[in-house]
């Protein structure tokens, strides 16, 4: 239903080639070490503005941003900054979430994340300076 008949072929020959298990213990170490420069670097720079998980799996971190830290001061300080996030806020039906993030790290280049996170702990020194005035 939608899907090419020789997408599908293709798909089966590469999985039967023994070529899928290869695939995805490839991809589990890409996404590792993703996760693993986004964590080194949060730990470096933003530590005193968030807390974070650390994922078994998955392709994002979630954020918990300290009290201190205004949620929409960070908005406008991340985008001025170029960086981006989704507010924690858009994954709670009851509207609460709003000290929260998701960052992803799955999309981004291994060598782009480091200076993504500075970016966005300048984001928070400016977000926690504004709710501190």
């Amino acid at each position: 239903l939608g899907v090419s008949p020789w997408v599908q072929r293709t798909i089966l020959e590469f999985c039967a080639e023994g070529l899928w298990d290869r695939h995805v213990a490839k991809m589990i170490d890409v996404y590792r070490r993703k996760r693993d420069v986004m964590v080194s670097a949060l730990a470096e720079r933003c530590g005193r503005y968030a807390t974070w998980n650390q994922p078994e799996g998955g392709f994002f971190l979630w954020l918990t941003l300290a009290e201190t830290v205004d949620p929409a001061a960070l908005a406008d300080a991340a985008r001025r900054h170029g960086v981006m996030y989704v507010g924690g806020a858009a994954f709670f039906l009851d509207g609460s979430g709003k000290h929260s993030a998701r960052l992803a790290f799955s999309h981004v280049r291994d060598d782009e994340i480091p200076e993504a996170i500075l970016r966005l702990g300048r984001a928070l020194e400016e977000a926690a300076q504004g709710s501190n005035s």
